[in-house]
């Protein structure tokens, strides 16, 4: 495991804006130590915005983090973009996908082509309406 405290300097000051206590940070810094290795807080702006503007509250953020940590590792264009507008096209309300991501921050992880296509074909080659899907 990486010393935790290790993390920069930036990147604590970042997070106790967040309400973020040393403890919440050697936790998140341990379970994804490869993920902090070129954080800068404009990239982590970037994703708290992009959170905030699907309808997650700061507080909830601090959550999902901790059960999600490389969701700070993700590139907003790159990846969380495109999922976003993948559920999107299947009619999810933006709204939902807030409420969505904060119970399952690794959706983010997941690839559209290979793990949500395939899942959302099988239900509906069962008749599932794409409302329910």
């Amino acid at each position: 495991k990486v010393n935790a405290w290790e993390a920069t300097a930036e990147v604590r000051a970042f997070f106790s804006t967040m309400s973020f206590d040393k403890a919440d940070i050697i936790k998140i810094v341990n379970k994804a130590p490869w993920t902090w290795k070129n954080f800068n807080t404009e990239d982590l702006v970037r994703t708290v915005s992009f959170l905030e503007s699907l309808g997650v509250e700061q507080k909830t953020i601090g959550k999902m983090v901790t059960l999600f940590p490389q969701i700070f590792g993700l590139r907003v264009e790159e990846n969380m973009e495109p999922k976003v507008k993948y559920l999107l096209s299947l009619g999810v309300e933006q709204k939902a996908i807030g409420k969505m991501i904060t119970s399952f921050p690794a959706i983010f992880h997941c690839s559209i082509e290979k793990n949500m296509e395939p899942k959302v074909k099988y239900l509906l080659s069962l008749s599932v309406e794409e409302k329910a899907i």
